[in-house]
């Protein structure tokens, strides 16, 4: 496809009809490599957000719930959990700028909060997660897939858990969060699993 002439991917087509941001993993093992990193806040622009994405190798492990977990304490604006092994300031959340619910002068509440998981393989390296969040959809009656896969290489299934938590939780409310905000601020997962055919990655 194509956008103003140029060879164009999803982001170039959405645009600025979303406001984007960019998380890489870390490498997954050793003292302040736990999880991602918030490369790019929400509200980067197009170039930088491209850029990163054009310049970021692929030779990390693959630390799915690790990853989400930054994500969601970005969204929280919640620093994370350094006593597991995530680095110093992983998640931007010192300045007004930094908050994804805030836009140019004023907070957007109840706005729709995404994240596409792009992956080459299964969860790897992936066990640094707050106690309160492991299992918490096995703790449900859900239709959660994946309690009864075995992970190679200390992965884990974890992704799962902080999905729930993060999709049914007020992740902005009075006891949750940074700023307890109108209505309610949810996170929506979309993995995608790509390059494989693991059976333990879908």
């Amino acid at each position: 496809a194509f956008v103003d002439g140029n060879i164009a991917g999803v982001l170039q087509k959405v645009g600025s009809r979303v406001r984007w941001g960019n998380e890489f993993f870390n490498f997954g093992t050793g003292k302040g490599e736990s999880g991602g990193g918030i490369a790019s806040t929400i509200g980067t622009n197009m170039t930088t957000l491209i850029t990163d994405l054009q310049n970021t190798g692929c030779d990390t492990w693959t630390p799915l719930a690790e990853a989400y977990y930054v994500a969601m304490q970005y969204f929280k604006q919640e620093s994370e959990d350094t006593s597991l092994d995530y680095p110093n300031g992983a998640v931007p959340c010192s300045n007004l700028g930094d908050d994804p619910y805030y836009n140019v002068d004023q907070y957007v509440a109840c706005a729709d909060a995404f994240v596409i998981l792009l992956t080459d393989g299964a969860s790897t390296m992936d066990q640094m997660i707050p106690a309160a969040y492991k299992d918490y959809a096995d703790s449900r009656t859900t239709n959660v897939y994946g309690t009864d896969v075995a992970y190679a290489d200390s992965g884990s299934d974890y992704l799962k858990d902080l999905a729930l938590y993060a999709r049914t939780i007020d992740l902005r409310g009075p006891t949750v969060g940074k700023d307890d905000l109108d209505g309610t601020q949810n996170m929506i997962l979309y993995a995608i699993y790509a390059f494989g055919d693991d059976a333990s990655a879908r």
